[in-house]
């Protein structure tokens, strides 16, 4: 893998995210290299570190995510499950907001509209309890997973390519 800051790019253009020192024997314990969230988190990275929308980690990266999508992998972090399910929503809908995502960007590959966005707000509506907040899963407490659902949610309005500034 090519890795930069504890995310890792794999040749099947998913991500992970590792803890510090890379990968090690991490990965084997987990038994997969790329993952839905780490691939939202890598999308959001490359575009922290300034890569071009042309850049072919960002392509492919966006293949990986609209695959998984398509086969409805909104309902887990793929393949884990619902370990740091809600850091997976946070880091997609930061990735579509940062890359200015409209429903063509991730599914063309397959001749798919995906409303990444409707997907978010629509895993999140039915996990929400009544008095509003969310139930964290693994690796999660109660509270990350409300605010981390609260964040996925708002960043349908932060304008396309506004969701961050660097420098100047």
């Amino acid at each position: 893998p090519i890795c930069f800051d504890g995310v890792c790019s794999y040749d099947d253009g998913g991500f992970a995210v590792y803890p510090p020192g890379g990968p090690g024997p991490w990965a084997e314990r987990l038994g997969r290299d790329s993952y839905a969230g780490g691939t939202a988190a890598g999308l959001w990275s490359l575009y922290a570190v300034g890569a071009d929308r042309l850049d072919p980690r960002v392509d492919l990266a966006q293949i990986w995510l609209g695959d998984q999508l398509v086969t409805g992998a909104i309902d887990d972090n793929h393949p884990f499950g619902d370990r740091n399910y809600y850091h997976y929503l946070y880091y997609l809908a930061a990735a579509g907001a940062a890359w200015g995502w409209d429903e063509y960007d991730l599914g063309a590959h397959l001749g798919e509209q995906i409303d990444w966005h409707e997907m978010i707000a629509e895993a999140v509506a039915v996990r929400q309890h009544a008095d509003g907040h969310w139930t964290g899963g693994a690796r999660e407490t109660d509270i990350e997973a409300t605010a981390l659902a609260i964040l996925a949610l708002e960043s349908k309005w932060t304008p396309a390519g506004k969701g961050l500034t660097f420098g100047n």
